[in-house]
């Protein structure tokens, strides 16, 4: 018959090839998950190995006592990063299994803070190159700044420290801000999902001019939640610009890298916004005292003018009144004059036409008897009376009388009684040696 063993004899059984073979302590690396702590300082968590898909296809438990506990914290805030869920961490431990519990658990006897911080680095590396590669880490970069921010959306832990440091600042400014707060946790496992659901929900507020995210910080800074991909993509595809003010540390968290401007801590965050309202309002305040300074120039210079074309009218309605006043002299000289002139003028004519009516007569006819005499003249010198009476006329070519030598060659005619007789000169009459001949 087979033997029936106990659960005591399996436990020690199990606790004993333990011992045999994980007696000694080893290295072994995993990511963090369900980390829970005791009032006392103890704490647990799952040391989880997860697939391409994410997963857990594997786990084994961690106990820490208080003393570990506070190591493993010393360690990892060397690096600025405490332990959380989600952190891959190198540890040092021995495997036991605990035969009362039944469970196999990891003895934590030291941790590796230089592989916690080369994991991170190696994780925000390709975060931050992934963004790059796909233009969403410039997005907030590409957005308009707003000139004067006083609509804010304000993500942080209400009631937290960072809260008071921001909103103390901006009540102090004496500036009127409007703010609107969306509470969400700033480190742990809910803290991601909470905080896309806050810059989702702040994000579609259209009236928002600026959306502020904000942690305070201390010994234990926990940055890991804003190196978190899903709340570095949050932050670059919000559709409103996005200041963030994380705290003290010496590394930035990709959310600060990705956002639209960034701030060491949530008071200088504030400082930022009052500064850049304030530089609106100077800017807005110099604008019109430039205003107002041209437009007293221009009403200087309006009245300059104003006064100097009044003198000028002034000393144009003297002249009018001047020139009439001469205007009037002249006319009334004129008037004077003109009247004597045409009386005189008048007389004259007067004289002129009886003298015209007396001599008119006279001149007339002897007008006519001149007239007379000169057709009488006129009839006594016709050359067809003169031919007729038995003179002859010599003309040239063109027709024009011969009264004395013309050029060998000219064709001349006579008209006579009798007829026209044509010839033509050909020798110089006025040479004694020529003959001349027709």
């Amino acid at each position: 018959m087979a033997r029936t063993f106990t659960v005591l004899e399996v436990a020690q059984h199990i606790d004993l090839r333990v011992r045999e073979h994980w007696n000694n302590e080893f290295w072994v690396r995993g990511e963090v998950s369900g980390l829970r702590r005791s009032t006392r300082g103890h704490a647990w968590f799952n040391l989880v190995q997860t697939d391409e898909v994410g997963d857990v296809v594997a786990q084994l438990g961690v106990s820490m006592p208080a003393s570990k506990a506070r190591l493993v914290d010393r360690r990892l805030s060397a690096v600025g990063q405490p332990l959380a869920d989600g952190l891959e961490i190198r540890l040092k431990a021995s495997l036991s299994f605990w035969v009362r519990g039944g469970r196999l658990s990891l003895d934590l006897a030291d941790i590796d803070p230089t592989h916690t911080a080369g994991a991170l680095a190696v994780a925000r590396r390709e975060l931050l190159a992934a963004m790059a590669a796909d233009g969403s880490r410039d997005r907030q970069a590409g957005l308009p700044s707003p000139r004067v921010p006083l609509s804010l959306g304000l993500i942080t832990s209400s009631g937290s420290q960072a809260f008071h440091d921001l909103t103390d600042e901006l009540r102090a400014s004496g500036i009127g801000f409007a703010i609107t707060l969306v509470h969400s946790t700033v480190q742990g496992q809910r803290a991601p999902a909470e905080l896309c659901a806050a810059l989702a929900r702040l994000g579609r507020m259209a009236h928002l001019d600026l959306i502020l995210l904000t942690r305070g910080g201390g010994a234990d800074i926990d940055l890991v939640t804003f190196d978190h991909p899903d709340v570095a993509r949050a932050v670059a595809g919000c559709p409103r610009p996005v200041w963030t003010g994380i705290g003290h540390h010496l590394d930035s968290p990709v959310a600060e890298m990705v956002a639209a401007r960034a701030f060491k801590t949530p008071t200088a965050l504030a400082q930022g916004v009052v500064a850049t309202v304030a530089e609106a309002v100077a800017s807005t305040e110099d604008v019109w005292t430039r205003i107002r300074a041209t437009a007293v120039r221009r009403v200087q210079a309006a009245r300059h003018d104003l006064s100097m074309a009044a003198r000028r009218m002034t000393a144009a309605r003297v002249a009018v009144r001047t020139a009439e006043a001469r205007l009037d002299a002249r006319s009334q000289h004129v008037a004077r004059a003109s009247t004597g002139l045409l009386a005189r003028r008048a007389h004259a004519l007067d004289g002129a036409a009886s003298r015209l009516a007396i001599a008119g007569p006279h001149a007339l006819s002897s007008a006519e008897g001149r007239l007379v005499q000169a057709e009488r003249v006129v009839d006594l010198v016709d050359p067809q009376r003169l031919i007729a009476r038995g003179w002859s006329v010599t003309t040239d070519d063109r027709g024009r009388l011969v009264t004395g030598p013309v050029p060998v060659g000219t064709r001349l005619r006579t008209r006579t009684r009798g007829g026209t007789i044509a010839s033509t000169v050909t020798a110089d009459p006025t040479d004694p040696e020529d003959d001349v001949s027709t």
